[in-house]
């Protein structure tokens, strides 16, 4: 697997980019609320002119543009009536303001968790289009970090580029103001803020970026090792190695605490650090002035009123730096997205080709090899069989002989290395794998249910299930009974893996799943392991009646499951060895009867078990 790193400001873009999809609109309403919001808060700070030269009742802003202005338009006025229109235009300035700053805030609230809602949607269902093997190749805990974790961060630097924009709108104004008031004054600010700025990314964000990487990595395995617990509840119990656990646990918290606090640390530091900063700044700029103060008396005016929006400026820079800080923080998060999205869509399921409308002549296995990604050696070797339409092949041999291979390459699970697998004579490769897995059903000695009710585990994946078919079906996989004994009947939801019923219970619902699919070819993967002998007889009475019109392919270690089968296929270590009925296999010295002889076959032989 491979995959093309992305760059940071490459996945910065593509943050920005999945935000403006479906929120155009929005996004315009966001900037022109921001840039209005800006131009309230600078009418209100030119408020200030009116107040400065109503007290010595003097134009000391004559000669300034928009502020001379400013005090032109009231300069009739004595100095109470100047005051209330002050205050009039002031109390306007603020309600604008504060209504557009209202709706800016509430956007950049609403559009992450739009995009966090969405991102987490399209990872799922990109997650799904993926290959067998990629998917268990992966550890679950990155899996579920790529789910979950990484769209929260991907909203936090959405949000924290919504914060930006709108401090940069009032920076601009400021900015403005400044220039109005002293260009000398707003180019000492300049110099000022380069070498602060130069200084904060060289103490702050390469830091910031490092702790990215860290947090990501501590945050993978902190949810890996929370599934293993999960998971691995009962075997934990069993092992009484809770303690082993929790230390396991508890250090990898610590790792993903100790960095996120060192994260938070190096965010925090612009806000203090602009503040002293400015300080230095402000007095430094003060002391200037001191000398041309008894020269030039409106320089002290011109100096109030610029502080003034100084101070209002401090602000919004801290906010950026600390928004910088939070961006820097979560790159690595949006980098590893990105390529997460890029090898997930390299290792893509095929799920295009012919359509399979059903089957009609057979299955062949022509000299099929196989090996799991990342082993050496291949599970199965040139396997070559068939089975006919209609027909019921039974597949024994010892443990890792292949046999479940067989059935996920059927399923199109995975690809073989070498050979085909031909349906209807057109190579699996070629055909549309969701149109062949609706004629298949699988039932596996490793079930699978969902903590849901008995009615939505049967009926899952299927459409136009009724209540006739769903008792049919109950019937047919002797488990009607069960069901109905249970208070909630169908819907009787039966918890995390199935544990409030027992492994047969659950074994006979997945048999009565398979009977509702109405499949063309059903395999029996171990299907009646769990299952008490009387239960397994009505069982084989319900195999043998589905033989009539379906294709039956049965991995069993019960002989009463395998003798009356067409053909039985005979595996050792990856390789067919015999094939063959039961009555001329055990007219051979071989590996099946070895494997009948272990068990020491005699009257009672349909109740005891082949060896795995």
């Amino acid at each position: 697997m491979t995959s093309t790193k992305q760059s940071p400001r490459s996945g910065l873009l593509a943050v920005i980019s999945q935000a403006l999809e479906g929120n155009r609109l929005i996004i315009t309403v966001f900037i022109l609320a921001s840039l209005f919001g800006a131009l309230a808060e600078g009418l209100g700070l030119s408020m200030i002119v009116p107040l400065l030269e109503a007290q010595g009742n003097s134009r000391i802003f004559s000669d300034a543009p928009l502020f001379g202005q400013i005090g032109a338009l009231l300069e009739g006025y004595d100095v109470q009536h100047r005051l209330r229109i002050t205050a009039m235009v002031l109390l306007g300035a603020v309600l604008i303001r504060g209504v557009l700053q209202f709706t800016t805030m509430f956007l950049t609230a609403y559009v992450p968790l739009r995009l966090q809602k969405r991102l987490a949607q399209e990872t799922f269902d990109i997650l799904m289009t993926s290959s067998t093997s990629y998917v268990e190749s992966q550890k679950s805990g990155d899996l579920i970090y790529q789910l979950q974790g990484i769209p929260t961060r991907v909203a936090t630097t959405l949000n924290a580029l919504a914060m930006i924009s709108w401090n940069l709108a009032l920076l601009f104004v400021y900015f403005i103001f400044m220039l109005l008031i002293s260009v000398e004054f707003t180019l000492y600010c300049m110099v000022f803020s380069v070498l602060f700025s130069f200084a904060y990314m060289k103490l702050s964000l390469a830091p910031l970026r490092a702790a990215s990487v860290r947090i990501t990595k501590a945050s993978q395995d902190w949810y890996q090792h929370q599934l293993e617990a999960i998971n691995g509840f009962r075997f934990i119990k069993l092992l009484s190695a809770e303690r082993d656990l929790n230390t396991k646990q508890a250090r990898s918290l610590k790792e993903l605490i100790d960095v996120a606090t060192s994260a938070n640390v190096m965010s925090a530091l612009p806000q203090p650090l602009m503040m002293c900063s400015a300080g230095l700044f402000i007095a430094a700029l003060i002391v200037v002035v001191s000398y041309e103060a008894a020269e030039i008396p409106s320089r002290i005016a011109q100096l109030l009123l610029f502080l003034a929006i100084l101070t209002r400026l401090i602000g919004p820079v801290s906010v950026i730096n600390s928004m910088r800080a939070s961006i820097q923080s979560n790159l690595n998060a949006l980098e590893a997205h990105a390529d997460f999205i890029s090898e997930v869509g390299a290792n893509a399921a095929r799920l295009s080709g012919n359509p399979v409308e059903a089957l009609q002549s057979g299955i062949r296995l022509d000299h099929v090899s196989f090996a799991y990604p990342g082993g050496s050696v291949r599970a199965i070797s040139n396997i070559d069989f068939e089975i006919e339409k209609g027909s019921m092949v039974a597949i024994v041999g010892r443990s890792g002989s292949g046999k479940s291979t067989i059935v996920s390459l059927l399923a199109g699970l995975y690809e073989p290395g070498g050979g085909k697998i031909l349906i209807d004579g057109v190579d699996l490769r070629e055909i549309d794998l969701k149109t062949w897995r609706k004629h298949v059903s699988i039932v596996s000695q490793d079930l699978f249910v969902f903590n849901d009710t008995i009615r939505n585990n049967l009926v899952f994946g299927l459409d136009g299930i009724d209540d006739e078919q769903i008792r049919k079906a109950l019937d047919l996989a002797s488990a009607q009974e069960f069901v109905d004994e249970l208070e909630d009947g169908l819907e009787t939801v039966i918890g995390e893996r199935g544990v409030r019923l027992s492994g047969g219970q659950r074994q006979r619902l997945a048999i009565a799943r398979a009977v509702l699919a109405d499949p063309d070819l059903l395999i029996l993967d171990e299907a009646t392991s769990q299952l008490d002998s009387l239960t397994e007889k009505a069982i084989q009475a319900a195999i043998d009646a589905m033989r009539s019109d379906r294709t039956l392919l049965v991995i069993a270690h019960r002989l009463s499951t395998i003798q009356d089968a067409d053909r039985i296929v005979v595996l050792d270590d990856g390789h067919v060895v015999e094939t063959g009925r039961h009555e001329d296999l055990m007219g051979k010295t071989g590996i099946y009867t070895e494997l009948l002889s272990a068990h020491q076959i005699g009257p009672e032989a349909h109740k005891r078990s082949l060896p795995a």
